[in-house]
């Protein structure tokens, strides 16, 4: 759901209200039901001071393309991001998640509100593919990484001292709660303070935040395995599992760790992982051979 109006179908026009109004703050809140708002307060007034429609989104159904059509009103055949990745073919190189503003193809939200009027500014809060995009104020995840693999917490922010300007104040972005199955509500507190501090000190004509946990609110993480059965037909075990708030390589190594001390099996075993490599190098040989075709 978005408030207070979304651009990507035409025919859906925004209350007076909002188009005499010389600030204007959309939000991208997928997941949210229009049955959902009688519980959330906030947004309610929000609603009533603006308005809200529901996304009906094209095909890929995925993030990226979605956000592209609303940030220009096109669809994926048009502003050519059909998924949440890419397939570089002249670098034969897959990009997920990363790729810069360039990638979107038609003018955006931004760059139409300047051209209308260039003393209009616009913000734009972790949006996938924002990195170079025309906004004149910017937020999106930017983790540092290092040579030995780790990586460090940051943002890429426009100026680029709103990340510092930050951080004192409400710590790094918690990146590890904005996606999957750790996604909650940490990343949204952090991404609405933000995007207040922002709102207050520069006043941006046109703000998009987008704020993704309630999309993962529901789902839940499932291990299951076939295993050899009491016949020839193998049983299948497993259920869902718990997902323990920390650093998942270091909890994989005391995991092995504990393994060898204790004399049992991991629970990713060698042969596990040399079935994963196989796969994976049999799906890239396939991409590969249908390329050259």
């Amino acid at each position: 759901m978005s408030f207070p109006l979304r651009l990507a179908q035409p025919e859906l026009r925004p209350p007076e209200s909002v188009l005499m109004n010389s600030h204007v703050v959309l939000l991208s809140i997928p997941g949210l039901r229009e049955r959902d708002l009688s519980s959330m307060p906030n947004l309610s007034r929000l609603a009533l001071g603006g308005g809200y429609a529901s996304l009906a989104p094209s095909f890929p159904a995925v993030t990226c393309p979605v956000q592209a059509n609303m940030m220009t009103g096109k669809l994926p055949r048009e502003h050519g991001v059909v998924a949440n990745g890419f397939y570089w073919r002249d670098q034969r190189r897959v990009e997920m998640w990363t790729s810069w503003n360039d990638c979107i193809e038609r003018p955006q939200l931004w760059d139409i509100l300047h051209n209308h009027d260039r003393s209009i500014t616009s913000a734009v809060w972790f949006a996938l593919h924002s990195r170079g995009c025309g906004a004149d104020y910017l937020c999106t995840p930017a983790p540092i990484h290092h040579p030995d693999g780790s990586e460090s917490l940051w943002c890429e922010t426009r100026p680029e001292m709103i990340y510092t300007e930050l951080q004192p104040k409400l710590g790094h972005f918690p990146l590890q709660h904005f996606w999957g199955p750790l996604a909650g509500i940490q990343s949204t507190a952090w991404i609405v303070a933000s995007a207040v501090h922002t709102a207050a000190k520069y006043r941006p004509n046109f703000f998009y935040i987008y704020i993704p946990h309630l999309d993962y609110a529901a789902q839940k993480v499932d291990l299951w395995r076939l295993v050899k059965g009491s016949g020839l037909v193998p049983s299948i075990e497993g259920g869902e599992i718990d997902v323990v708030n920390e650093e998942p390589l270091k909890r994989e190594l005391a995991d092995f760790v504990d393994a060898v001390v204790a004399r049992r099996a991991p629970r990713v075993t060698g042969e596990d992982g040399r079935r994963a490599l196989a796969l994976a190098t049999q799906v890239s040989s396939k991409m590969g051979m249908s390329n050259a075709g």
